[in-house]
């Protein structure tokens, strides 16, 4: 099989070794999205942890569901033999993925500034500051999504007949703005950063679609389905939660009283219904 997809539109059917990679990643991201869900129930039910921070972190954890079901996309595509559609296909199939995993991306670090603010000036955050700061932070997720998306469009309208696997990464992945897509993720930190890294050292195609890139996508994959099990492991607070919410509801037993020990039950409903015809009209 040829190594570039430009030489492989003609090629169709079951190829068992990117059905086996994407798998590999796919049950990963499908483990992550029933993590990243669990975390989302459990912070709408606790009032414990509705505090900005939590909520911040809640719908990193939300937006993550849906990066992860872009990452599934390519095990689908494989599974049916088609292996390769067009990218402008393949833009609006990843549409709301690629949405999501900036808006991940970017409360990642918004997270980090509203620790940072609250620890800086404690008294005004706690009167006041809490607000302003979620509003400031939400506008620039939303900022940057738009902006975002509006790069995506740009550079995958230049190559709409374009023949890709329908990776998470491709809308981005394009000579017009790649300048722009290396930038923007050095500075937030994402696997785009590993497959330039492998890369420098001038692997072949075969190495970055088999080898590389799964190792990366794998790795970032990992990472976006690690907030529950870490929250859980190292909050108490997210542990009682996750205790309360999910176990609790699950062995609740209503409590029964035991009449024989309240004898003072039986005497107050004699002494209420001491006469025969009263009893009778409260039945009524």
């Amino acid at each position: 099989m040829s190594s570039n997809p430009t030489d492989q539109q003609d090629e169709v059917g079951f190829v068992s070794v990117e059905v086996a990679i994407s798998g590999i990643i796919a049950l990963i991201c499908f483990f992550g999205i029933a993590l990243n869900a669990s975390l989302v129930y459990v912070t709408v039910k606790s009032k414990s942890i509705h505090s900005k921070c939590n909520v911040l972190i809640a719908l990193y954890a939300f937006f993550a569901i849906f990066l992860l079901i872009g990452f599934c996309v390519k095990i689908f595509i494989f599974l049916f033999g088609i292996n390769f559609i067009t990218l402008g296909t393949c833009f609006w199939i990843q549409f709301i993925s690629r949405s999501a995993c900036v808006m991940a991306i970017i409360l990642q670090l918004c997270i980090g500034v509203e620790r940072l603010v609250a620890f800086s000036f404690p008294i005004w955050y706690n009167m006041s500051g809490k607000y302003l700061v979620f509003k400031v932070l939400v506008i620039i997720c939303l900022i940057k999504v738009i902006v975002d998306k509006w790069v995506d469009f740009y550079g995958s309208s230049k190559h709409w007949e374009k023949l890709v696997r329908c990776e998470l990464s491709d809308p981005a992945n394009q000579p017009e703005i790649i300048g722009y897509t290396v930038y923007s993720m050095l500075i937030i930190v994402t696997n785009i950063c590993f497959q330039y890294v492998f890369g420098w050292f001038n692997l072949n195609e075969f190495t970055l679609s088999h080898i590389a890139r799964p190792v990366a996508y794998a790795f970032f994959a990992l990472g976006h389905c690690s907030s529950a099990p870490v929250l859980f492991i190292t909050s108490s607070v997210y542990r009682r939660a996750y205790q309360s919410v999910l176990w609790q509801n699950h062995h609740q037993v209503t409590p029964v009283q035991n009449l024989q020990r309240q004898p003072n039950i039986t005497n107050n409903v004699r002494r209420t219904f001491a006469n025969p015809r009263q009893l009778s009209n409260a039945i009524e």
